[in-house]
């Protein structure tokens, strides 16, 4: 009888456990190098690079949802990047739904490749610029079909320019703003992690310049000098 409350405690700590443990959630993340294996989640640029960037969501094996609606900001830091003419393209996960894929803001079906219709709402707290709402959804309710543990699939890709120097998150953010809807089923929040990647935009260093107009002049005195060997 002595012992009862030690074993109490033991039991209450194992039940405080197993219940606090947290569980894993979908992930949502920010790619900034679409040609290299992997999410890139930080690059460095020169002024005027162009680059596409991958939002992926990557299943826990689990949630199953039937709408996204997102918003990807950037430049936290000054205009360091810019927003290319070109619409978002869908992803790989227009194709997975059992029925008919609907550009949520442009009322139109759409595939993989398709131009998504953006919709402009509320920049973050912090943030100069960003890129307005985009979201797909499964006609009819149907859930999307559901990626294994681990596994990665591409929600969209947008292209940006590497305006100016400088440093820049690149962030993804719910819709409506400031809710945790990035994920919806039947219009009930399903939980996810959101990543963010930061992108450094360094121009080449004047020393290099130097060096660079430098090799040109010697090259250029070095044909003055040459002989002619014509009669």
């Amino acid at each position: 009888m002595r012992n009862k409350p030690v074993i109490g405690a033991i039991l209450a700590t194992v039940f405080f456990t197993l219940g606090g443990a947290a569980s894993a959630t979908p992930v949502i993340s920010v790619d900034l190098d679409t040609s290299t294996p992997g999410i890139q989640a930080t690059r460095t640029l020169d002024p005027g690079d162009p680059f596409a960037v991958d939002i992926l969501y990557t299943g826990d094996g689990q949630a199953v949802f039937d709408t996204f609606s997102l918003d990807v900001v950037f430049n936290d830091a000054g205009s360091v990047l810019s927003l290319a003419s070109e619409n978002p393209i869908a992803g790989l996960i227009a194709d997975t739904a059992p029925t008919l894929a609907l550009d949520v803001f442009g009322g139109s079906p759409v595939t993989s490749g398709n131009a998504l219709t953006v919709d402009s709402f509320q920049v973050p707290l912090g943030f100069d610029e960003g890129l307005g709402g985009v979201g797909i959804s499964s006609v009819g309710g149907t859930p999307f079909s559901l990626v294994g543990d681990g596994e990665t699939i591409g929600l969209f890709r947008l292209n940006l320019n590497a305006a100016f120097a400088g440093t820049s998150t690149v962030a993804i953010t719910g819709f409506p703003f400031g809710a945790d809807a990035e994920l919806a089923l039947a219009g009930a929040p399903v939980p996810v992690t959101l990543q963010s990647a930061t992108v450094n935009v360094v121009p080449l260093p004047p020393t290099l310049w130097l060096f660079a107009a430098g090799l040109l002049t010697l090259f250029g005195a070095g044909r003055r000098a040459k002989p002619n060997n014509l009669a």
